[in-house]
This record gives structure tokens, C-alpha cells and sequence, in this order.
């Protein structure tokens, strides 16, 4: 805790999320003590749902820390694939996933509960090794019923509304 911290110290200013990747810090009085810490250092949860696949995951604990934003990371629930580090191709095989309806409907849920915790809630689709990350969130936001804007046409002049694809180089 005491390099959380530290490192908290060095990034005064910018919002860091932390993520966890071992159940423990969620089990038994744990919860409530690692959900305490990261309120008292200003620490965005990072909250997960990945596959339900021994310690080395965490479980979906659907709580902000932060009054200002949250983070939530779906990597999938592909859980023969989960535990394949040094594998080859063990990233694409830990991300191979297509969440269902009835999976992201249980999301909604815990999205609408995060959405009355923390102003804004940003979701990221880490299950992207087939292309089911782009699919998934259209679908996710089809059910939170939010409007899905296109990318500008770069041939049109620039206008001040609506996503803008970032330059890279």
C-alpha cells in the first residue's frame, strides 16, 4: 500500500484508476477495507467482469470510489482461456469473447447502480481479440438506450459536435 501511495503522490492532479487482479482484495472484510482505501487516496475503481476462474480473478464488486467517474473494463468471460499465461497467443485466447444479450442486460444493471455513485461511468470492451469489442458496445449502448454518433466524414469541414477520430501521427 504504502508504493499505492507513492505513486498516488506523484500523479496529484490526474484521475488513476486502479485495478485489481487477485480476489482477495475483495473477500471477507478485505472489501470494504480495499473499497475504503481507494476513496481515501483518490483512487478510481477500476471494476471488472472477466471469467469467474479461481483467485487469479476478481469478482464484479459494482461500487465507485470516485464521485466524478468510474471505470469498468469487460474482459470477457472466457474462462478456458483465462489462465494461459505464456501460452502461444495466450492475450488472444484470454480476450476471446461475445458477451450475450442477457449478460450485458445484468451489466445494465450495475451500470445504472455506478451511473447513481459517480457522475460519469466510462466502459471499456477489452474482449477485442475476435472483434467482438466494437459489437458489444454498440450493443450495450443500444440497451442504455444512448445515441451512437459516426465518425466525421474528413472530407466535410470540421464540425464542433460529435466524436472526432484522434490524430495519431
Amino acid at each position: 500500500m504504502k508504493e499505492l501511495r507513492e505513486v498516488k503522490l506523484r500523479m496529484e492532479g490526474i484521475p488513476c484508476a486502479l485495478e485489481f487482479r487477485h480476489r482477495s482484495w475483495y473477500e471477507g472484510d478485505m472489501r470494504e477495507r480495499t473499497l475504503a482505501f481507494l476513496k481515501e487516496q483518490g483512487w478510481v475503481h477500476s471494476v471488472c467482469d472477466e471469467p469467474q476462474a479461481g483467485p487469479g480473478s476478481i469478482p464484479i464488486v459494482p461500487q465507485a470510489t470516485d464521485s466524478e467517474m468510474t471505470l469498468v473494463r469487460m474482459h470477457g468471460r472466457n474462462v478456458s482461456g483465462w489462465h494461459q499465461n505464456g501460452a502461444p497467443n495466450w492475450r488472444e485466447t484470454r480476450y476471446l469473447y461475445r458477451y450475450n444479450k442477457e449478460e450485458l442486460l445484468e451489466w445494465k444493471g450495475y451500470l445504472e447502480q455506478l451511473q447513481e455513485q459517480s457522475k460519469d461511468v466510462y466502459v471499456i470492451f477489452n474482449n477485442n481479440s475476435g472483434g467482438d469489442a466494437a459489437a458489444n458496445a454498440q450493443m450495450m449502448m443500444d440497451l442504455l438506450d444512448l445515441p451512437v454518433k459516426p465518425f466525421p466524414d474528413r472530407t466535410e469541414p470540421e464540425k464542433e459536435e460529435g466524436p472526432e477520430q484522434l490524430e495519431l501521427f
